[in-house]
């Protein structure tokens, strides 16, 4: 499998041979396979390419440190951490090579220059999980590899990929023991970073406390100095109070008297006011009589069975029949939309259209239709008494919901058609 990928990458380069990202995936393929050689050369020409790919240099860092080349690996690593200062890759291959050979003095100079910029828990959470994924791909490599060489013992090719993928396995569980000391390192590092931001915090608390004291206190001092100034106002005031009190008495009573007439009078008109509101509401309600009442109950399953053909057109969500005096005989509602509500405003405004447009013959209007962002809704009249609502949401057909209306309207106008006259 690995092999075919190569050839598949090997072919894109005979193409286009200064692909990063093809060299890329070509330098890992063959390091995958133990060819250092052939890695360490895609890699070299993609630095050559493009120099600030640190992915590059840490791959160079590897194959040196694998190849015994400590220096070229201490070299690699510090022209990456210069491209990515708080890669942790970097910063695994630093401690790996040190516990080989400890760095030169020069090295460790300027490997210190990125001390301050640590990657974050989430970047170490994110490698652990990334070198987990690889041991699982090694694990299903391996087994392949292993079932290979069992049926064929001959071929050395394959035992030697087999003994390569346990190295390169051996090799990644052995990185873990330098994540766990970066995680832990890192942790207590966000630890002591969210301690000292709660001191900050608790500082910030203090200081804000300490001011909002010493405001208090000034607005005390200051609220006491307008009392007394207050107070010295109100003994002047009393005293000019005392020697106008005689009038100010007789102003007094004739203000009550005329406090008391205004209220009489407003409460008079309040309650004229809340008798033609009740009459209003009353009106708006869609009173109808009792022998109008008897007669729509005695039709609302055939009414409700128009509804719900109607509510089954695409896009509808609710559908409402009613009286032209507002009162709601049924309706089928998949919206929690407010029926009565719907059905005072569509009152009120075909009662404004109803007297704006008529034709010739007095005859009011067949359909009225509202589009709003949210959808459409589409009014039709069923009968010279009775409407017919339809409501959908946006991006519905207009035409199958006008077709849908029309057939439930011809049901409805007889239903409609033998409605009891209003007393």
């Amino acid at each position: 499998m690995l092999e075919l990928q190569i050839e598949k990458i090997s072919s894109l380069l005979s193409d286009n041979p200064d692909d990063v990202a093809t060299l890329m995936a070509y330098g890992e393929y063959h390091l995958r396979r133990g060819r250092r050689l052939e890695a360490l050369q895609a890699y070299q020409k993609v630095t050559c390419i493009k120099e600030d790919i640190h992915e590059a240099h840490l791959a160079l860092a590897r194959i040196y440190m694998l190849q015994n080349m400590p220096l070229e690996s201490y070299r690699e690593i510090l022209t990456a951490l210069e491209r990515a200062p708080s890669n942790l890759e970097a910063r695994i291959l630093y401690d790996r090579l040190s516990d080989i050979l400890p760095p030169p003095h020069e090295v460790q100079e300027k490997y210190e220059l990125y001390h301050e910029q640590e990657p974050d828990l989430e970047e170490m959470r994110l490698y652990r999980r990334q070198r987990e994924l690889e041991i699982e791909m090694l694990d299903d490599e391996i087994k392949h590899l292993e079932q290979a060489v069992k049926d064929d013992e001959t071929d050395p090719i394959c035992e030697y990929h087999f003994e390569m993928a346990l190295k390169r396995k051996h090799n990644i569980e052995e990185i873990f023991q330098y994540i766990e000391k970066w995680e832990s390192h890192l942790t207590q590092k966000h630890e002591r970073e969210m301690e000292a931001e709660r001191e900050r915090e608790e500082h910030e608390r203090e200081e804000h406390e300490r001011e909002e004291h010493e405001r208090e206190e000034h607005e005390r001092e200051e609220h006491e100095r307008e009392e007394r100034e207050r107070e010295e106002r109100e003994r002047e005031e009393r005293e000019r109070e005392e020697r106008e009190r005689e009038e100010r008495e007789r102003e007094e009573r004739e203000r009550e008297e005329r406090e008391r007439e205004e209220r009489e009078r407003e409460e008079r008109e309040r309650l004229e006011h809340e008798k033609e509101l009740e009459e209003a509401l009353r009106a708006q309600a869609g009173g109808v009589s009792e022998a109008r009442r008897k007669y729509y109950e005695e039709i609302k399953d055939s009414v409700n069975s128009v509804l719900q053909s109607l509510i089954k057109t695409k896009g509808v969500s609710a559908v409402i029949t009613l009286s032209r005096e507002g009162f709601v005989i049924d309706s089928i509602n998949n919206e929690a939309i407010e029926v009565d509500e719907i059905a005072q405003i569509v009152k009120s405004g075909i009662d404004a259209v109803g007297e704006f447009r008529q034709d010739e013959k007095g005859k009011a209007f067949i359909y009225w239709v509202l589009e709003f962002e949210q959808g459409l809704m589409v009014v039709r009249t069923a009968g010279p008494s009775h409407i017919l609502i339809t409501i959908a949401k946006a991006g519905a057909n207009f035409g199958a919901m006008r077709y849908s209306m029309e057939k439930g309207k011809e049901t409805l106008e007889e239903l409609f058609a033998h409605v009891p006259a209003e007393d």
